[in-house]
């Protein structure tokens, strides 16, 4: 078989136009070379033209990469070696690896056995080395991919022939390094071929050249164990100055040749380094000597070569670890008698305060164990974590060394010895579920009783684990340790509840732990398992009797601590209780009820069953104080807030249909309000003050507050006085103001809203529109009626006749052509007196609201309504006997009057933004107004700049000469009323060049960039108030309704609110339908006909929403994976180290090394 497979050829040759021999049209050259066809091959080149020659000469392998040179050497034929390079092949060319030719030789030209053959290959390795080098010129030192040449190759493989035959030639360098720094005497070292290493000494290698870890050609020889290579070293090392010295060379770790040749067991080469003169007590970078290395991984005989040449035995290493504690942990019995008798300390401590008996314990040799004890070693003694003998046996697990110091009668005194933590033996033996230890300790004398720092007992370290096994071992071995206490006052039924263990729970149980004890915070067995949301240690505390109305000193029961902590399997289990009703609607001492925990935690999953569970309407009557949100915040309002989709469960439990099918006309509909409208509400106000464990405590107290035909009972008062903050804190508002678009277009809302305003809604505000309209009327009558107190005819008339000396309006009447005109017209007279008594209605009607509503009152509205009508009042009042005949106002109550007369008319404006067919203009319009206000900053410092700028410039001007009057024109040429001729053509202009420049930058920035901005500003608001117009449709809605209710005295109110209504949808009659239409407000009650187009910004802010609250729910789950992947980890953990214990019959001590001991 051909050494190489047949090759495909390259991409270049077979684009090329090859010219063939008729006998040999399509040769493999690389077939050719390894079959020997040399005469073929030559015929074939011959044949070829000298490009296409030199090209297929330096042709390559696909796979390897190697070339027809390479072929050639690797088959041993310099024949055709030498004929290629005659036909131009390249002697420096690599293969993929980055082998030359000549690497190749170094590699595969190597002698066989018989001697024929070497003779044979070592004159063809000749040749083709002369032939190579003479071709390769300064290629004799290319490196491969591993950074060596050809001579390190030869020195790596033994290959003493091509060493002998590359060394002579100058050209080879001896000294280049690989890519781990080592040189070709290196490489020698590391195969120990003695001839090569004499070669390359010979001829001058570097003896003491070291590569990138520090180490020589020496240390190499020593750690692979040639003894031979290291005598030729030395021998070459002691001829310099100082041979020692350099004998004892250390690398970068300060290991000498003797700590490799310990290291790995040259008994050879260690006696031949000693006698002649290495000193055996140097130390590595971690202190550790020769003897330190003998006792950890050689025998015995090493040990006695080093203490004979001088090691010294009480050496110490990093750690403070002598020779005899490494021997110790490391099971060397043979060593540590050896190091015994040789005067080592028995009792020297590391620097973790283990002694070699310690430290032998530790590592579980037996043997090791009783030979120190047998040496008088010190079995009391401690580390510096204060464990003794039996604890270190424990933590390693060892059954025979724990047998073995339990024998000694001095264990007595130990077994129940504690350490820094306070633990015993038996402590660290019950954490980690040593059953067969535990059995062992506790017939030997153990109390299992026995507390730590933390005043744990052994009975709670095997709880905090869920070892089931150790936990019934300890109990049988003494039952009182179930009620025992830790430092926190957990007994061991609190530490199993809080890891979840259920078959710990049911063993601690069965053994008559107390069911009701209660540690630190107050908290039983059954609220710690409702924390930690173990489904089946919470359903074994149930089936045992544990009680689930227990408190802590917060008041939490069970269920509140289950839903505070979002565990939704254990809040089912308490729903589904027979008893269920005894504790469902407790609150604790926040005045909180489970319902209200978990929203607060946002824990949807217990919501939701909470809500879905029959308690639904007992659990909804809670009312607490919120810092945040202020009084009587009831579940429902939280629900708005946070989970708005679970408060639409809540309304559709609230809605109650009976019909046989949608067009029954006996169809009929109850709509129950005492969750949305509890404006009376008669529950969660009276708590008692008790703090026992009564079951009357902490119950919601639930007043009566409707009676059988759903109206509200006498003497039940409102939650709160002030009337604002009934109308801020109702769920309708909130629903506005949260934007919870879906909420407020349920049928239930909607309901409510349209019986709000069929009740007296309507009533009040269409009356309040039509004394407003006839108070507007009458006062801009009064205006228009009633001449101004300075006429234009005046012959004094100037802009300012109000302060003209002895100014007096009669006079000037009296003076006038037609003095008739200047007298007030008869409606003006009689409009007067309209306008007084409203306006004093009116203000009547603001003092009754400032009352009731307190600090919401104060906002613009109501300032701007004070305004109006005091205005008014003082425009129409006659101060004067003029006024009083003439009806003529003075010059300062016209002033007032123009005042009252603006204002009326734009409260008209508030009053129709409450209309939802036109308010919802008057928002755009505010909204627009709100973003000029915002910008008008940055508006106004540009129209100052270029104000300050025209008036420094053009003073000549009237409009310009002064800066109030240039800001004023400047405003107005903002809005395009420029004037240019008038400034630029009709005037003299003094700075003309800075005059137009800056008339330019004005074009600019102002005519063109600002107001473009402020249309696309005032644009977007409109696009904004349109895509939420549903929205802001049923938000004016809502506050046009609660406004007009914060007009009703407290009697009023509580004849019109009722806790539910029953509709018939399908019996209305035509008339209905008509005034309906007039006089209602536009609420689509039938929600399953008619579905409102969601618009893009909605959707998308509802999309987010959901995936927030999955992405929430989702990380929710996760932790619950988590803990139950620590739990599973834990089990695996201890299975596993129980089936290992099982499945390792033989005992440490059998598994002792003695053919190293020899």
């Amino acid at each position: 078989m051909p050494l190489f497979p047949k090759r495909q050829p390259s991409l270049l040759a077979m684009h090329l136009p090859l010219r063939s021999t008729k006998s040999v049209p399509n040769m493999d050259l690389f077939q050719a070379i390894a079959e020997g066809k040399e005469a073929v091959l030559s015929h074939y080149l011959e044949d070829l033209s000298d490009t296409i020659r030199r090209l297929k000469v330096n042709d390559r392998d696909k796979n390897t990469g190697a070339t027809l040179l390479h072929q050639a050497v690797k088959v041993k034929n310099s024949a055709i070696l030498d004929m290629l390079l005659t036909y131009g092949a390249d002697p420096n060319i690599k293969d993929k690896m980055g082998f030359t030719p000549l690497h190749y030789v170094a590699k595969f030209v190597r002698p066989e056995k018989r001697r024929s053959v070497i003779l044979a290959c070592e004159d063809s390795a000749s040749l083709m080395i002369q032939t190579l080098m003479s071709a390769m010129g300064t290629g004799a030192n290319a490196i491969d991919a591993w950074g060596m040449t050809p001579l390190h190759h030869a020195s790596l493989s033994g290959n003493s022939h091509v060493v002998r035959c590359l060394l002579p030639y100058t050209s080879v360098d001896k000294e280049v390094t690989d890519k781990q720094g080592r040189t070709a005497l290196h490489n020698a070292a590391t195969l120990g071929d003695a001839e090569v290493v004499r070669l390359l000494l010979s001829h001058g290698a570097n003896i003491h050249a070291v590569d990138k870890k520090g180490l020589t050609p020496l240390h190499i020889a020593a750690k692979e164990g040639s003894l031979q290579a290291v005598r030729l070293l030395c021998e070459q090392i002691l001829k310099d100055d100082n041979p020692l010295i350099r004998l004892s060379r250390r690398d970068k770790q300060n290991m000498t040749p003797l700590h490799y040749a310990v290291e790995n067991n040259h008994i050879e080469i260690v006696r031949f380094l000693l006698e002649k003169g290495v000193d055996p007590n140097f130390p590595s970078s971690t202190g550790l000597t020769a003897l330190h290395l003998a006792a950890m991984r050689s025998g015995v005989p090493m040990c006695e070569l080093l203490v004979k040449h001088g090691a010294t035995t009480d050496v110490l290493a990093d750690g403070n670890k002598t020779p005899l504690y490494l021997a110790a942990t490391n099971d060397r019995p043979l060593i540590v008698a050896f190091l015994l008798d040789q005067g080592a300390c028995i009792e020297d401590r590391d620097v973790e305060g283990n002694s070699p008996l310690l430290g032998a314990v530790d590592s579980g040799s037996v043997e090791v164990v009783q030979l120190l004890l047998d040496r008088g070693a010190d079995i009391e003694s401690r580390n510096n974590d204060d464990r003794n003998v039996l604890h270190m046996a424990v933590l390693s697990k060892n059954e025979d060394v724990l047998q073995v110091l339990l024998s000694v009668k001095a264990s007595e005194l130990l077994i129940n010895r504690k350490d820094y933590d306070g633990d015993t033996p038996l402590h660290h033996a019950a954490r980690n579920a040593f059953l067969e230890i535990v059995q062992i300790l506790l017939r030997h004398g153990a109390k299992a009783s026995a507390k730590n720092s933390s005043e744990e007992t052994t009975l709670h370290a095997a709880c905090h684990y869920n070892y089931p096994n150790v936990v019934r071992e300890i109990v049988k071995q003494d039952a009182r340790l179930v009620n025992e206490t830790d430092i926190h006052w957990n007994t061991p039924l609190h530490v199993a509840a809080q890891g979840g263990y259920s078959e710990t729970a049911a063993i601690l149980v069965e053994a008559g732990a107390d069911l009701e004890a209660k540690n630190y915070y107050e908290w039983t067995p059954l609220t710690v398992a409702c924390k930690k949301g173990n489904f089946d240690t919470v359903s074994k505390l149930l089936g045992a009797g544990a009680s689930v109305n227990s408190v802590d000193k917060m008041k939490n029961r069970p269920l509140h601590i289950a839903a505070q902590f979002g565990n939704t399997t254990v809040v089912d289990l308490l729903l589904e209780r027979k008893d269920v009703r005894d504790f469902v609607c407790k609150r604790n001492a926040n005045k909180k009820n489970c319902l209200d925990i978990a929203i607060e935690e946002d824990h949807r999953g217990v919501v939701e069953a909470l809500l879905k569970s029959k308690f639904w309407r007992e659990l909804l009557q809670n009312s607490i104080e919120s810092d945040q949100y202020g009084t009587h915040q009831t579940p429902l309002r939280s629900l708005i807030r946070t989970m708005p989709d679970l408060a639409t469960l809540v309304f559709d439990n609230c809605v109650l249909v009976e019909a046989a099918s949608d067009e029954d006309p006996n169809k009929s509909v109850t709509y129950q309000y005492q969750f949305l409208d509890d404006a009376f509400c008669g529950c969660g106000h009276e708590d008692s003050d008790d703090d026992s464990d009564s079951d009357s405590d902490s119950t919601v107290p639930v007043r009566k507050v409707y009676d059988d035909n759903g109206n509200v009972l006498p003497g039940i008062p409102l939650y709160s006085k002030d009337f604002g903050t009934l109308k801020q804190n109702h769920p309708l508002m909130i629903m506005a103001n949260e934007r919870r678009r879906a909420l407020l277009g349920h049928e239930l809302c909607k309901s409510l809203l349209l019986h709000k305003w069929e009740s007296y809604g309507r009533y009040v505000y269409y009356g309040t529109m039509s004394i407003y309209m006839l108070f507007l009327g009458c006062l801009t009558s009064f205006a228009m009626g009633t001449p101004a107190p300075c006429p234009l005819d005046f012959p004094h008339f100037n802009t300012t006749c109000s302060f003209i000396s002895r100014y007096n309006t009669c006079a000037v009447i009296g003076e006038a052509s037609d003095e008739g005109q200047y007298m007030q017209t008869d409606f003006a007279r009689k409009a007067k007196i309209i306008i007084f008594m409203v306006s004093l209605i009116f203000l009547l009607k603001e003092v009754f609201q400032m009352y009731n509503t307190r600090w919401n009152y104060l906002d613009l509205e109501n300032l701007s309504e004070w305004s109006c009508y005091v205005c008014s009042l003082l425009f129409v009042f006659n101060f004067t006997d003029c006024s009083a005949s003439t009806g003529v106002p003075e010059p300062w109550q016209w002033h007032l009057g123009v005042v009252s007369v603006f204002l009326s008319w734009a409260l008209l404006v508030i009053y129709i933004r409450k209309l939802p067919f036109l308010g919802i203009y008057v928002v755009m319009f505010t909204n627009v107004l709100s973003t000029f206000c915002q910008f008008f900053m940055v508006f106004f410092l540009f129209i100052v700049a270029f104000a300050l700028t025209f008036f420094a410039l053009l003073q000549n001007q009237a409009p310009f000469d002064t800066p109030w009057k240039a800001i004023m024109k400047t405003t107005v040429m903002m809005v395009g009323e420029i004037e240019y001729d008038s400034i630029f053509t009709e005037n003299v202009l003094p700075y003309e060049t800075s005059s137009y420049i800056l008339m330019a930058m004005f074009i600019v920035l102002m005519t063109i960039i600002t107001s473009n901005l402020l249309v696309g500003l005032a644009v977007d608001d409109i696009k904004e108030v349109l895509e939420q117009a549903e929205l802001k449709r049923l938000g004016m809605q809502v506050k046009l309704v609660l406004t007009v209710e914060t007009m009703l005295p407290t009697w009023v109110r509580r004849r019109v609110v009722v806790q539910k209504r029953t509709l018939k949808p399908n019996k209305k009659t035509k008339l209905a339908i008509l005034l309906r239409r007039m006089i209602g407000i536009n609420i689509q009650m039938d929600q399953h006909k008619r579905q409102d187009e969601k618009y893009t910004v909605e959707k998308v802010y509802e999309h987010q929403q959901a995936m927030e609250r999955s992405l929430k729910h989702l990380l929710e789950r996760m932790n619950i994976l988590t803990q139950q992947g620590h739990q599973l980890e834990k089990s695996l953990n201890a299975l596993s180290r129980r089936l290992a214990d099982e499945g390792d019959v033989r005992p440490r001590s059998a598994r002792t090394s003695v053919s190293n001991d020899l």
